[in-house]
């Protein structure tokens, strides 16, 4: 439904930016139309969600805070060793 609007955007920053530069972003196999998708959406929506996340923390104490906060230590996190293991292995950090 918003093609045509990214469509306008994108050619207009092909006509602005140098390509040498346009290459630079990485992962550079998305290429400037792969970009400004993810960028502007992300940028977009996230902006937009803002107030919705914020508002599941009203009236919260410090404690129930707390409490949801320490569930992101990486100690409370669940290892998924079978993802981990094959993004070592992409990556060559594999021992």
């Amino acid at each position: 439904h918003v093609k045509h609007i990214y469509d306008r955007l994108v050619e207009h920053l092909r006509e602005e930016i140098p390509e040498v530069s346009q290459k630079r972003r990485y992962p550079q196999h998305w290429g400037l139309e792969g970009h400004v998708h993810r960028v502007v959406r992300e940028l977009l929506v996230s902006e937009l969600l803002t107030y919705e996340f914020a508002s599941y923390f009203e009236g919260k104490s410090f404690e129930e805070l707390d409490e949801l906060a320490a569930s992101f230590k990486l100690e409370n996190c669940l290892k998924r060793d079978g993802l981990n293991k094959i993004l070592q292995e992409d990556a060559g950090l594999s021992g």
